[in-house]
Parts: C-alpha cells; sequence; structure tokens
C-alpha cells in the first residue's frame, strides 16, 4: 500500500476488470496512524527493494508476528479477510456489495463466507413469515 492509494477518506482497494477503481472508506484513525508512520517512502510497509515475492514473504511473517502478539491464533492475512466478509453480512450488507469489496463473485461469497452467517437464516425465516400476513 502507498499514500497514494489514500484519498478523501478512502482506500483504493484494487481496480477491476473494468478499469473501475474500489474504494472503501477508511476510519480518521487509521489514516492518521498511516501519516504518522510516513517516512517519505513509495510503500508504507514495503522498502521498494526486493522482488514481489520476497515482500510478500516478509509481509506474511511480520503478519503472524503481528497475530500472535494480538493473541490471534492461527493468525494470517486472509482470517482477516474472513472475519471482514463475515462481519459485512452480519451488519446485512448484501453478498453482490461483499463480492465486489473482497473482488471476488457472489458465488464464490456464497459458498465460503455465507455459511458462517447464522443469522442470515434469521433474516430468511422473518422474509418468508412476513410474506404470511
Amino acid at each position: 500500500m502507498n499514500p497514494e492509494q489514500i484519498k478523501h477518506g478512502k482506500l483504493l482497494i484494487y481496480t477491476q476488470k473494468t478499469e473501475t477503481p474500489v474504494w472503501c472508506p477508511v476510519p480518521q484513525n487509521v489514516i492518521d496512524a498511516l501519516k504518522a508512520c510516513d517516512e517519505g517512502a513509495p510503500y508504507y510497509f514495503w522498502s521498494g527493494q526486493g522482488t514481489t515475492k520476497t515482500m510478500t514473504t516478509e509481509w506474511q511473517e511480520r503478519m503472524k508476528k503481528a497475530c500472535a502478539i494480538a493473541g490471534i491464533q492461527c493468525g494470517h492475512f486472509h482470517r482477516l479477510r474472513d472475519t471482514f466478509s463475515v462481519h459485512l453480512l452480519e451488519k446485512g450488507v448484501p453478498l453482490e456489495t461483499g463480492a465486489v469489496l473482497l473482488g471476488n463473485t457472489v458465488q464464490a461469497c456464497q459458498k465460503h463466507y455465507a455459511p458462517w452467517v447464522k443469522s442470515r437464516q434469521a433474516t430468511l425465516e422473518a422474509a418468508i413469515k412476513a410474506t404470511w400476513a
């Protein structure tokens, strides 16, 4: 991630195949923390030196250490991604929106994340019961 990916309180997550950028709002305290650690380098968490593979490996190791310090067992990036996805669904965010944020298809989100959300069953039952009146 680099400073240019943050504008107007939003983080550029990725650009879709249609060349449409996907921006995600970020809490102000996160933006402030990133600004505080900005040393003028092209990236926040990478020196820009070395290969992409090296950068990825180093990031994964740092992530594991941060999770260990935070007491998160089996911590890795996908666990945070999974938590984010399930949290979106629990808060009623449509699968389509979650899929765009993750760069997935709706079918992938349905398969991998929806089963973890027990409240979806309650919502389904309430919707059906609402048709009985």
